[in-house]
């Protein structure tokens, strides 16, 4: 159902870059591998997205990758979500979203 949560997973950014500001927001790009569940089936994910930050202080971020089963199974990826800092660092956010 619409709404629904439909898997969870955790991982860690393997690669950061600074792109062209969008307007006065700054803007960045990161890679993200990171491994759950997804459908009840163990997956692993790998997606880069970017994201820029808001007039709040929270980030807008849109992504793509590949969500892999173990047995080899793949699928797209899109996703868009917002982040606020964690303050364990200046690269670590928590993300909600959909993808």
């Amino acid at each position: 159902m619409l709404g629904d949560k439909i898997g969870e997973e955790t991982g860690k950014i393997t690669g950061q870059k600074v792109l062209p500001p969008d307007g006065l927001s700054p803007k960045f790009e990161a890679t993200y591998q990171g491994s759950g569940t997804t459908l009840g089936l163990n997956t692993s994910v790998t997606v880069t997205y970017w994201s820029i930050v808001m007039p709040d202080g929270t980030l807008h971020g849109e992504g793509q990758g590949v969500l892999m089963t173990q047995d080899g199974e793949m699928a797209n990826v899109k996703s868009e979500g917002v982040g606020r800092s964690t303050g364990r660092g200046p690269t670590a956010v928590s993300w909600r979203g959909n993808s």
